[in-house]
């Protein structure tokens, strides 16, 4: 069974914000689900999305 991870677990293991990881569950972009409490909760293979996703926006900003 894979583990979930919070939040703050994503965000440290990334490096990227909480704010910004939210916008990606909220867009979609990356696998979110919502335990009973509220918190977010990602799969581990959202680490690695998560960054691609970063990767992607800072490449389509400099092709302009």
């Amino acid at each position: 069974m894979q583990q979930l991870l919070t939040l703050g677990s994503l965000a440290k293991q990334t490096g990227i914000s909480r704010p910004t990881l939210r916008l990606y569950a909220d867009s979609g972009l990356i696998p979110c689900s919502v335990d009973s409490t509220g918190r977010r909760l990602f799969p581990e293979s959202a680490s690695e999305i998560a960054l691609r996703v970063r990767d992607n926006r800072t490449r389509s900003k400099h092709v302009a």
